[in-house]
């Protein structure tokens, strides 16, 4: 489960639309309001389906210690929005998937 990638490195097409209205600092707001609010709309509901087929959810993107990692991160680090989709989104996990 990828909970927590698409919200810390821009990978939702909402988040090219904000990029294209509002720059840089419109997407900062957006992938700030999509951290702040991802408790309540993903979190609950992706571990009542977990839950109900017995499992428990694992949340790497969501681990302390790596949301703090990729806040520390300059946004360029993580997307670069002018960028075709697919490239230019979730940089630093491209970059280490490509790497092993």
């Amino acid at each position: 489960m990828g909970a927590g990638a698409d919200e810390q490195m821009a990978g939702y097409s909402r988040h090219r639309q904000r990029f294209s209205f509002s720059g840089w600092q419109g997407l900062l707001e957006e992938l700030e309001m999509e951290m702040n609010r991802i408790p309540e709309r993903n979190l609950g509901r992706d571990n009542r389906i977990i839950a109900d087929h017995g499992r428990a959810p694992r949340l790497p993107y969501l681990d302390e210690k790596v949301v703090q990692y990729l806040a520390s991160l300059p946004i360029l680090a993580k997307a670069d929005l002018r960028q075709p989709a697919g490239v230019g989104d979730k940089i630093i996990l491209r970059v280490l998937a490509h790497r092993y």
